[in-house]
This record gives C-alpha cells, sequence and structure tokens, in this order.
C-alpha cells in the first residue's frame, strides 16, 4: 500500500513540474503576431499650441483719394500681436500728379486666428507735395506742406497653413484705410506761367490746400512669424 502511495506523488510531482515549465512567463506571453506596444509610446504626441504671439510684416499696393490727391499708393505694416491686442506702424507713399507721404502708429484689436479680423486706431502725420500741379498747361509747380492725422484701419484677411518645422505662415488679406488731417491750410504760390502756343509769359499766383480726408483701398500679403516659443 505504501508503495503505490509514494509512486502517485512522484507522478503529481512530475505532472506539476511539466505544467510549470510549459508556461511562459507573463512578460514574455506570445501575442501570436500581434506585435506588443507600450501604452506611453502609444499616445499621440500633443499638438503644438498655436501661438498668440506673433509680428507680422505685410506690405500691399491700392489706390488712395480725397479732395486735395489721389492716386496709386503702397503700404506697409509692422504689427505686433498680444493675443487679442495688435501694436504696429503704418506707412504710406502714394501720387499721381501730387504726392503724399505718411507714417503712424497704430493700435487695436485683433480677432480670430486663420481668419482673422483688425480693427485698429492710427495716429501719424501726412506730408503732401506737388499739391495742385499741373503738369501740362501754365506750369504750376503746386504746393507742399505736412499735418497730423488721427485714422482707422481694418484689415480682413487669410493666414496661410505653416510648413512642418517652420515658425512662420504667409499672409493675405485686404486693407481699408481712412485718415482724417487734423490741420487745413491754404497756400499759395506764384509762377511763370507759359501760355505755350501764343501770348507772352506772365507771373501768377495760384492758392491750393493742405490736408485732407483720404480713403485708400490695398491688397495685402506678407508674412507673420510665430513668437510663442520664444
Amino acid at each position: 500500500m505504501g508503495h503505490w502511495v509514494r509512486l502517485g506523488l512522484v507522478v503529481s510531482g512530475l505532472a506539476a513540474s511539466s505544467n510549470a515549465a510549459a508556461a511562459p512567463p507573463d512578460d514574455v506571453w506570445p501575442t501570436h503576431g500581434v506585435p506588443v506596444i507600450d501604452a506611453q509610446s502609444a499616445a499621440p504626441e500633443p499638438a503644438p499650441t498655436e501661438g498668440t504671439t506673433e509680428t507680422s510684416v505685410l506690405g500691399g499696393v491700392g489706390i488712395v483719394g480725397g479732395d486735395s490727391m489721389g492716386g496709386a499708393a503702397l503700404s506697409l505694416l509692422a504689427l505686433h500681436r498680444f493675443e487679442w491686442l495688435e501694436l504696429g506702424l503704418d506707412g504710406q507713399a502714394a501720387g499721381m500728379v501730387a504726392g503724399m507721404w505718411s507714417v503712424g502708429g497704430m493700435a487695436g484689436l485683433h480677432l480670430g486666428d486663420d481668419v482673422s479680423v483688425r480693427l485698429l486706431a492710427s495716429v501719424g502725420w501726412h506730408a503732401y507735395g506737388g499739391v495742385g500741379r499741373d503738369l501740362f498747361f501754365g506750369g504750376d509747380p503746386g504746393v507742399s506742406g505736412s499735418t497730423p492725422y488721427v485714422g482707422g484701419r481694418l484689415l480682413l484677411g487669410r493666414s496661410l497653413s505653416r510648413l512642418v518645422g517652420k515658425r512662420h505662415r504667409g499672409f493675405l488679406g485686404a486693407l481699408v484705410a481712412v485718415d482724417d488731417d487734423l490741420r487745413r491750410a491754404t497756400k499759395s504760390v506764384t509762377y511763370a506761367h507759359d501760355p505755350w502756343l501764343w501770348g507772352e509769359v506772365e507771373q501768377r499766383t495760384e492758392s491750393h490746400g493742405i490736408g485732407q480726408l483720404t480713403l485708400g483701398a490695398f491688397f495685402i500679403a506678407g508674412v507673420e512669424l510665430d513668437l510663442a516659443s520664444y
């Protein structure tokens, strides 16, 4: 009887050892061809946060007009955005027969990101040259002068997608500008009037106004530099 009991214990021990050897440890359990993916490596990388601090350098071509002068125009804007607040500088040059140059500072609201609306107040200085000039009949050289102005800018635009690994993006938009000169003046000029075909040269005096309400419209393009990482 004791012999059979000992034999049973030996058989049970051999079976337990065989099962233990066949069972792989938990950390190498077979995956039947499915790769083991670490939970941390499987988690998607967080998308980069869009920066709300940007510097924009924009230029444009358009037209301006007023009761003293008007013509084709160029515009240059340098803007810096702090979330919804925007500050910047604005310069314009315009002319056809007469010329106008301006430089000013701007401050206002920046609403939106990819599609944006910027509403800015502007204060600066206008300089005029050749206002009232007559290039074809008589030779009136016009008058020159300068005046401070206050105005506003409405800039509507679309920011283009950033390239991978880049911190800048393109910008396309339209700018509407309104400036009102704070000072109006009437200036006189005396010149030698040449009647061209007949008559004698004579001295003439003409008066022209400096200062106006200026309206302008521009097509704008440029670049926006994301400064969020600095």
